[in-house]
């Protein structure tokens, strides 16, 4: 991005129209993402709920173990594609934040009190130190995400499904089933967690190399 010393008052309005209007884009990119991580979020969980529901409906049946079976397995597929989109809108919001922060760093070169209106410490990620890893730390920055929380949801209804389907055709006892259903979500979401955290860190590399991660890890 250019200095704007080095560039003309004409190319100089140029630029700054063309960045504000980046600017606005980029927010409005963020705006869609919070939108649609809320929407995709919300979808899963009422699937979830009316699954339960129908479930519950169907106990007395002779046909339950069957029909609670393709529930949990058909809601369980869902939840991991809605975990993989939450994880790929995630990025989008925050490559639209590393777009931002450059344009802020071209901010920032303007002069008179720029600096100080754009300064580093009061930006959101990559720039401040604001966001929920810099003050509860990355671990349980992670874990609080939409993708994290789904998942872990997602975690619990395929470890029942486990559960339920090595008590009924294992002939395995109740605390063995649960053991196994146990680990299952906890296998779960830590692949969520790492599948996510490798994501993140390819975008966090990306803005070191473009300069806009500066003294970071």
């Amino acid at each position: 991005m250019p200095d704007s010393a080095h560039v003309s008052d004409s190319n100089r309005e140029a630029i700054l129209t063309a960045l504000t209007t980046e600017h606005s884009v980029m927010q409005g990119v963020i705006n869609a993402s919070v939108n649609e991580q809320q929407a995709r979020a919300s979808m899963f969980l009422l699937s979830a709920s009316g699954a339960l529901v129908a479930i519950g409906l169907m106990a007395q049946s002779a046909n339950f173990l069957l029909f609670t079976g393709v529930v949990i397995a058909a809601v369980y597929a869902t939840g991991l594609l809605t975990t993989f989109r939450l994880v790929d809108v995630a990025m989008e919001s925050m490559q639209s934040e590393v777009t931002i922060a450059k344009i802020r760093h071209y901010y920032r070169t303007l002069g008179g009190p720029a600096e100080q209106l754009f300064e580093e410490p009061l930006g959101r990620w990559p720039e401040g130190k604001l966001d929920s890893a810099h003050i509860t730390g990355e671990l349980l920055g992670l874990l609080t995400t939409a993708a994290s929380m789904i998942a872990c949801v997602n975690g619990f209804i395929g470890g029942t499904g486990l559960a339920l389907l090595v008590y009924h055709l294992a002939s395995t006892n109740v605390a063995v089933a649960v053991l196994a259903g146990a680990i299952f979500a906890v296998a779960q979401v830590a692949i969520a967690f790492a599948y996510q955290t490798r994501r993140i860190n390819l975008l966090v590399r990306l803005a070191k190399d473009r300069s806009i991660l500066r003294g970071e890890g």
